[in-house]
């Protein structure tokens, strides 16, 4: 009888794991509808230099692969649980634009680093984006690919929540009277740079801002009340060895050492991009969004790319996006 059913049930059942295997094993590389056709073309070209490794063709198993998708998925639900310092104030920040390949759910994690500079014991919260994977087999991100416009990208936002003390009143990167304090804003900003730095094991994390150019608030978004295009020094995150965090290369994935024959680990690069903050007395949060491309660097060979001119409108249009709104809480993490 279950030999019958099998043979009965056979067709319906090899039908089934080929479209499985046509969706997760098989997946086409999508151009990215971003761009214009020159674009495009131009993108696949130099894309295609640096060939990005396939597990399934690196003598990985299937139930490897599957795994890291399954993994992947999990670690996106954290976008999902509530932080005890989100409890406090009760919003959550939304980007409504955030096109493929920015990676689908933004990245939350605790500004530790910024906080320990500045010395406060405010909540210091972070929500970030990368340029994310071409398909489901990519070993790692676009942001590793140096002939991606997405290299090195950013887009995220801040959020502080501070208490009232005896003290002050004031809110982190505002004075009393709701006027902003920029050197405060900027330090959030260069210290989360630093410690990106430090997670991925650069031995010698480097920031230098060159330029800050003050914009209208308003063209950004109708609480802004400063607005910066803003340019800085920094190192690349480009190592053989990932993050020092287990989850950062779960997430992300390592570069491939064949990169390295393309740019140096840690090699110098001008960010460029934009630069948002306001406070909300009601909530006493600050938010800062920001949004960062690589405007300069240099290969191995000599070459000198930007990718500013590709990516600056799409940048806009997400900073542009963001909102805060009302957040049902319902589980919290120490993650």
């Amino acid at each position: 009888m279950k030999t019958r059913l099998f043979i009965f049930l056979r067709p319906y059942y090899s039908n089934l794991l080929k479209t499985f295997h046509n969706r997760v094993m098989s997946i086409p590389h999508r151009k990215n509808r971003n761009f214009h056709k020159e674009q495009k073309w131009k993108y696949i070209q130099e894309s295609s230099r640096i060939e990005i490794p396939l597990l399934a063709h690196h003598g990985v198993s299937k139930m490897l692969l599957l795994s890291k998708i399954f993994l992947r998925s999990l670690v996106q639900l954290q976008t999902k649980i509530a932080y005890p310092e989100e409890k406090k104030y009760q919003m959550i920040p939304h980007f409504s634009y955030a096109p493929k390949p920015w990676t689908k759910y933004p990245i939350k994690t605790r500004l530790l680093r910024a906080k320990e500079i500045m010395q406060e014991n405010q909540d210091w919260l972070g929500y970030f984006f990368l340029g994310g994977y071409r398909n489901w087999k990519s070993a790692f991100i676009e942001r590793f690919n140096p002939y991606s416009p997405y290299y090195q990208a950013w887009v995220g936002c801040y959020v502080i929540h501070t208490p009232i003390t005896k003290n002050s009143t004031r809110i982190v990167g505002f004075e009393e009277n709701g006027e902003p304090i920029l050197d405060e804003l900027a330090t959030i900003g260069l210290g989360d740079q630093l410690a990106w730095l430090h997670s991925y094991g650069d031995p010698k994390p480097y920031v230098e801002v060159v330029k800050a150019e003050p914009l209208p608030p308003q063209n950004f978004h109708p609480l802004a009340q400063a607005a910066f295009l803003g340019e800085m020094w920094t190192h690349s995150d480009v190592n053989l060895n990932g993050s020092i965090d287990w989850r950062y290369n779960l997430i992300f994935g390592k570069p491939h050492p064949r990169i390295l024959k393309t740019v140096e680990p840690y090699h110098d690069i001008l960010m460029r991009g934009y630069y948002i903050a306001w406070c909300q007395p009601e909530k006493r949060i600050t938010v800062i969004s920001y949004g960062a491309v690589a405007a300069h660097f240099e290969t191995k060979s000599g070459k000198t790319i930007s990718h500013w001119d590709t990516l600056n409108e799409e940048l806009k249009r997400v900073i542009k996006s963001l909102k805060m709104l009302p957040r049902k809480i319902f589980f919290s993490t120490i993650w």
